[in-house]
């Protein structure tokens, strides 16, 4: 199972400047098992990183490179990465999870999944972040909780690696499939009245709560199903009032 996960897992690193950083990367991707590494609009090239990968050579030497919407369709599970974590209940794009909480939730997972660094200096921005469907934070007990990138996907790896061996995979609801869920859940609430200047935050909610919950295809299409009758609902009680009228 933790063989399985290590391979159907990625890293992807958005606008990587500095050498050193994309090397030593590679080497701590090395070091667990990782080997699928990902590039979006790199800034720096790789023959000056090569010196710092050491046995992570080949994971750097066969990195792609691709665009951060490219990554989103290809991954059912992204998984942003911040050192800014939420001080607001109502910044949701900033609520995180731990890296024990992340281990957790992938103990379940079978799917593909990609963990999302931010560039070197300042991270993810939110519009990233909002493609993300959970966010997980390390908090060092300081108040300085900006890692070093390489530092950060080395204790998130670990944390990942403690993952016992032999636990029991389930098959998860891909990210299509939840996306349409959200699709249903936003088509109902803007036919109920729902404010709209607070549908981004209710698309953001669900996407956050979607990937936490990992639901499974089936109970995808039950909540579907139910969204759908409602909507269902709502449009006959239109007509059959237009027609009363």
């Amino acid at each position: 199972m933790l063989r399985l996960l290590m391979e159907n897992l990625a890293v992807a690193i958005v606008e990587p400047i500095y050498e050193v950083n994309l090397g030593h990367i590679a080497r701590v991707m090395k070091n667990f098992g990782v080997n699928n590494l990902i590039l979006i609009n790199p800034k720096v090239g790789l023959n000056e990183a090569i010196k710092f990968a050491s046995y992570g050579l080949n994971i750097l030497k066969n990195a792609q490179v691709k665009s951060l919407d490219e990554v989103r369709k290809e991954y059912d599970l992204l998984i942003g990465t911040t050192a800014v974590s939420g001080k607001s209940h109502l910044n949701i794009l900033r609520i995180v999870i731990s890296p024990e909480e992340l281990a957790e939730r992938l103990k379940s997972y079978n799917g593909k999944a990609c963990v999302l660094l931010g560039r070197d200096t300042t991270g993810l921005k939110n519009d990233e972040l909002a493609l993300c469907d959970m966010v997980v934070s390390i908090n060092t007990g300081t108040d300085y909780n900006t890692l070093n990138i390489a530092h950060a996907l080395a204790i998130l790896l670990y944390e990942i690696s403690k993952i016992k061996i032999g636990s029991v995979g389930r098959e998860v609801a891909s990210q299509q499939d939840r996306m349409r869920l959200i699709e249903y859940a936003i088509k109902l609430a803007e036919s109920s009245g729902y404010p709209y200047h607070k549908l981004h935050l209710l698309r953001e909610s669900l996407t956050r709560i979607l990937g936490i919950a990992q639901p499974t295809p089936k109970e995808v299409y039950l909540i579907m199903g139910l969204l759908r009758k409602a909507l269902l609902a709502i449009k006959s009680y239109r007509t059959h009032s237009t027609l009363l009228n």
